[in-house]
Formats: C-alpha cells, sequence, structure tokens
C-alpha cells in the first residue's frame, strides 16, 4: 500500500471533501515537543506540543 493510500485510509474524514492528507499540505511543522511526565514524578503520561504554520498552496 502506498502513503497516499494508507493516508487515506487511516485520516479520510467522513465530511469531508478531500482526504485530510490533501489538507495537511496546508500546515507545517516549525516545531515539536514531546512530554514524559514520569521525569517529573507525576504520572505515567505523555504529551506532544506541535506548532504549525498554516499556508495556502500557491500562495507567496
Amino acid at each position: 500500500m502506498s502513503k497516499i493510500s494508507e493516508m487515506d485510509v487511516a485520516f479520510k474524514d467522513a465530511n469531508a471533501k478531500s482526504p485530510l492528507w490533501e489538507q495537511v499540505s496546508r500546515f507545517k511543522l516549525l516545531h515539536q515537543e514531546d512530554i514524559e511526565f514520569q521525569r517529573f514524578g507525576m504520572r505515567n503520561n505523555v504529551d506532544q506540543l506541535c506548532v504549525f504554520e498554516c499556508g495556502i498552496p500557491g500562495s507567496a
């Protein structure tokens, strides 16, 4: 299965006219941080913080 097919199957929004993988190209990941709370003496939970830049394809 190709990457596009996998993403289409995994992420297609039933209410959207186009699959999410087509919409993802509008976003650029600027920063990602994983927080493991167990390192701070808390429960073993993990959180992820992501900062994206949103752009419209074809606009400069």
